[in-house]
C-alpha cells in the first residue's frame, strides 16, 4: 500500500512535472497505482498461506469496541449518535454515562472534531484497530486516508484519544456497562445471522470482490449508530485483510435499541460490503464520470448533478444496485433480479442495461480478475448512455414500468388521525397507519417540509403486518407531514417486493387553549 505521505508526494511531483492540477494529478497518480495492482501479483511481505483466512469468512458478531466509542461519541453531541431514537439501550447509556459528559476523554474528542476534522467514520476506523475493550491497546496505527483532504489530524492525535479513551472506560466503569448488555449483544448478532444464509453470501462476496480468500468480512448490529450502516476497510500485506460493516438503528430496533432486519436483506448487505470499493472507483474516474452524466443526471433530479456529494452518492448506489440485482440473478432468480430492478428503476432509470453490463463481468472473470479491472468498461457505459436516443429509450420504458407498477401497489387504506385533520390533540400519542395488505417489516418514512413528529418510543407493525404504529410526541398548533415512500426511498414493500405508492400524511394539532380536538 501507498502511504498517504508518498502519495502526496507523487502529486505534487507529477503537477510540477505536468503543469496538471491538483485533482487531475491525483486521479493519474491513484489509477496508475491501480493499474499497478490489478497488473502485478500482489507480493505480500507474508506467506500467502499467512494471508488466507481459514474457516468461515463472514463473522456475525457484536463489536463493543464500537459501542464503546459511540458511547464517546454520543457525549460529545455527534450527530449519527446523539439523535437516535429513544429505547432502553440510549435510555441505560445516558444514565449511566451522562456524568461523565466533560471527561477529558469527550472533551478530547470534541477538539479533534472541532480543530481536525476528525469525524464519525474516522472514529469507527479508530474503533476497530484497538485490540479490545478490556487493554483498549492499538493493534495497528490509525490515521486518515490518503484522499480524506478534509482530515488534518494524525497518529500522534489517535495516540492521545486512545490513552484518554482507557482512562474513560475506567472511570465509567464501561466493563459493568458491557457485561450487563453482552448477552443483547450476542442476541441481536444471531438474530441477524438468522435472517440470512452466511455461507451464500461469504461466497458471492469472495468471488465478486476476487479476494480468494484473503478477507475476513464483518458484520455487526450497532446498537448506538442513527444512520443505516458504515463500511471500513483494512489492508495488510501481514494478514488477511479486514472489511467491516456495522448496520444502524435506521435498519429498524425493538424497544430494547436491538437493531432489526427485515427478509430478504441478502442483497442489501451485498450492495453495502461493496459500497466503499465502488465509492472509490468513482472517485478515481469523477474527472470522466461527471461531464458524461450531466445529461443523465438533469433528467432525475438537478441537484444530483450540481451537489457534488450528492452525485457522486447517486451514481455510486446505482452501480450498487446493479449489482444486487445481479447478486439475486446467481444465488436466487433471475425474477428475483427483475423485481429488484423494477424496484429501484423508478430513481435510477439506466438500472436495466447497467445490471446486463455487469453480468458481462462475472462472466469473463479471467479478464477482469476484480471490479476495478472492469471498471472502465462502467465508464464508457455512463459515456454512451448521455446520448439523446439511447436516453429517450430508457425513460420511455420507464414510465411503462411506473404504470405497470402502480396496478399491483399496496395502498394505505386509513390513517388515525385522519390524513388532513384539523385541531388534532397535542402531547403523547399514537399515528396508527393501516395497509391494505399485509407489508414486510421495512420501512422508510421521510421527512417532507412542515415539521416532523418527534418519535419517541417504537415504529412497527402489529402481528397481521397491515397496521404501523409511530409512538409520538406532538406540539401544539403545528403542521405535520409525513411521506411513507418516496421517489428515492422505497422501503414500504409487501411481501411480494411491490412497492408502496409514495404517499404524504398531514395534519394539524389544536391551539393549547383551544376547543375540543378533532380525531
Amino acid at each position: 500500500m501507498t502511504t498517504h505521505h508518498d502519495f502526496k508526494t507523487r502529486v505534487r511531483a507529477r503537477m510540477t512535472k505536468t503543469g496538471e492540477s491538483y485533482c487531475t494529478a491525483r486521479l493519474q497518480v491513484a489509477t496508475e497505482r491501480e493499474r499497478l495492482v490489478v497488473s502485478s501479483p500482489r507480493k505480500p511481505s507474508a506467506p500467502v498461506n499467512m494471508r488466507r483466512v481459514n474457516g468461515p469468512l463472514l463473522r456475525i458478531v457484536p463489536d463493543p469496541r464500537y459501542e464503546l466509542v459511540s458511547v464517546l461519541a454520543r457525549l460529545a453531541n455527534f450527530r449519527d449518535c446523539s439523535e437516535v431514537r429513544h429505547n432502553a439501550y440510549v435510555r441505560d447509556v445516558d444514565a449511566t454515562f451522562g456524568p461523565f459528559r466533560d471527561h477529558r476523554a469527550v472533551q478530547t474528542l470534541r477538539r479533534l472534531e472541532n480543530e481536525r476534522g476528525f469525524h464519525y467514520g474516522h472514529l469507527i476506523d479508530f474503533a476497530v484497530k484497538l485490540v479490545d475493550t478490556e487493554t483498549l491497546a492499538e493493534r495497528m496505527p490509525c490515521a486518515p486516508a490518503f484522499w480524506d483532504r478534509r482530515a488534518s489530524w494524525n497518529e500522534e492525535d489517535a495516540k492521545a484519544l486512545a490513552v484518554d479513551l482507557r482512562t474513560f472506560a475506567a472511570d465509567s466503569n464501561w466493563a459493568n456497562f458491557e457485561q450487563r448488555w453482552s448477552s443483547e449483544f450476542r442476541q441481536a448478532a444471531h438474530r441477524l445471522e438468522s435472517a440470512i444464509e452466511p455461507r451464500i453470501l461469504e461466497a458471492w462476496l469472495d468471488d465478486y470482490l476476487g479476494t480468494r480468500r484473503t478477507t475476513r468480512f464483518y458484520l455487526t448490529p450497532a446498537f448506538l449508530m442513527q444512520a443505516q450502516f458504515y463500511s471500513t476497510i483494512i489492508e495488510s500485506a501481514e494478514r488477511a485483510d479486514e472489511h467491516y460493516l456495522f448496520l444502524g438503528s435506521s435498519c429498524g430496533a425493538d424497544q430494547r435499541g436491538s437493531p432489526v432486519v427485515g427478509e430478504n436483506i441478502a442483497p442489501e448487505l451485498a450492495m453495502l460490503f461493496l459500497h466503499l470499493r465502488t465509492n472509490a472507483e468513482v472517485s478515481i474516474y469523477d474527472a470522466t464520470l461527471r461531464p458524461a452524466t450531466r445529461a443523465v443526471f438533469s433528467l432525475v433530479d438537478g441537484e444530483w448533478y450540481d451537489d457534488y456529494e450528492k452525485w457522486h452518492a447517486n451514481l455510486a448506489r446505482s452501480i450498487q444496485l446493479a449489482i444486487g440485482a445481479r447478486f439475486l440473478a446467481t444465488t436466487q432468480s433471475p425474477e428475483a433480479a427483475t423485481a429488484w430492478v423494477d424496484r429501484h428503476v423508478l430513481d435510477y432509470f439506466w438500472l436495466k442495461p447497467l445490471a446486463a453490463l455487469t453480468a458481462e463481468y462475472e462472466a469473463h472473470r479471467s479478464r477482469y480478475p476484480n471490479l476495478h479491472a472492469f471498471f472502465p468498461r462502467i465508464v464508457t457505459f455512463f459515456e454512451r448512455l448521455g446520448a439523446a436516443e439511447q436516453l429517450g429509450k430508457l425513460q420511455r420504458a420507464r414510465g411503462a414500468t411506473r404504470k405497470r407498477l402502480a396496478t399491483v401497489a399496496p395502498r394505505i387504506v386509513t390513517f388515525e388521525p385522519p390524513n388532513g385533520a384539523e385541531n388534532v390533540e397535542a402531547g403523547a400519542t399514537e399515528i396508527k397507519i393501516t395497509f391494505d395488505r399485509t407489508m414486510a417489516d421495512r420501512k422508510a418514512i421521510v421527512q417532507v417540509g412542515y415539521e416532523f413528529p418527534k418519535i419517541v418510543d417504537w415504529v412497527r407493525f402489529d402481528e397481521t403486518g397491515t397496521v404501523l404504529t409511530l409512538q409520538v410526541q406532538l406540539e401544539a398548533e403545528t403542521e405535520y407531514a409525513i411521506a411513507f415512500n418516496t421517489e428515492r426511498f422505497l422501503g414500504f414493500q409487501d411481501q411480494a417486493g411491490h412497492c408502496l405508492i409514495p404517499t404524504t400524511y398531514r395534519f394539524r394539532t389544536a391551539a393549547r387553549t383551544g376547543g375540543a380536538p378533532t380525531r
